[in-house]
């Protein structure tokens, strides 16, 4: 029964108020009822149509790889024989096709090899060939240390006296400060060649040597192979007195009438 068919029997008195309402109540029950069951159905309808369609990619996704996966991984991977392109094939119709493509490594290994007449002797020459000393252990060409760096070969000291280095446009320098009592290494001072430096270095006496060059190679190598060492003949006095401080002022180039001369010496004396 509908609600049509309900209100016209309550109009008709064929029913009473109360009846009307127990029975209005149920029919709105079955309403609601059957429009749930009506959303289910069209869920349940649209879930296997999508069921439907995953089936339908998968399908022809496979069928894809059946047939077009052996010459893809020919043209990608570029597979030596017909064994190794098997392996990369998911079903027993594409392993097949590969030994349609490639050849198998039984043909291989049955076929017999071809006889070359053997060739005279000749002795082996390489063109360009590299001698042994061209594979020598050269330490790697660095960055030059700043203008003015110092290296200091114990603990830094207080550095209280004037010094000025002047040098010519060329080599970079060096120059070492060596304690002349007890012959020990002080301090190292980077020069860049062309520029000239004043600084402060510790008070003390001290041998002054210096290295020269072009390409820097660190403080073990200095300026490589092509390390030019040299020794100052006098002996500097770095002081402080009551006052003033007495530091001093050297070239690294010949000037007539210069105040400082040396002498060259090799590696192990620098």
């Amino acid at each position: 029964m509908n609600k049509r068919e309900l209100l016209k029997q309550f109009d008709d008195g064929d029913i009473t108020f109360k009846e009307f309402f127990e029975q209005y109540e149920l029919v709105l029950a079955a309403e609601v009822l059957d429009q749930i069951n009506h959303n289910l159905e069209a869920v349940k309808r649209a879930e296997a149509q999508k069921r439907k369609s995953l089936w339908v990619l998968l399908a022809t996704a496979i069928s894809l790889a059946f047939i077009l996966s052996p010459p893809i991984y020919s043209r990608i991977f570029g597979y030596a024989n017909a064994e190794e392109c098997a392996i990369h094939t998911n079903s027993q119709v594409a392993s097949l096709a590969c030994y349609d493509l490639y050849p198998s490594i039984k043909d291989k290994a049955v076929a017999a090899p071809a006889k070359i007449a053997p060739a005279a002797a000749h002795p082996q020459t390489t063109p360009n060939a590299l001698a042994d000393s061209d594979f020598t252990d050269a330490p790697p060409v660095l960055a030059k240390p700043a203008h003015g760096a110092m290296k200091w070969y114990g603990p830094p000291q207080a550095s209280v006296v004037p010094f000025e280095i002047k040098t010519s446009t060329g080599s970079s320098y060096f120059v070492k400060f060596v304690d002349a009592t007890t012959g020990t290494n002080v301090l190292g001072i980077f020069v860049e060649g062309g520029r000239d430096l004043s600084t402060m270095v510790p008070q003390g006496r001290y041998h002054l040597k210096y290295a020269s060059g072009h390409r820097w190679y660190g403080y073990e190598d200095y300026f490589g192979n092509d390390t030019a060492y040299s020794k100052a003949s006098s002996t500097f006095n770095f002081r402080v007195d009551e006052e003033r401080a007495s530091g001093y002022s050297i070239t690294l180039y010949k000037v007539k009438n210069g105040n400082m001369r040396a002498s060259q010496i090799n590696k192990a004396e620098f």
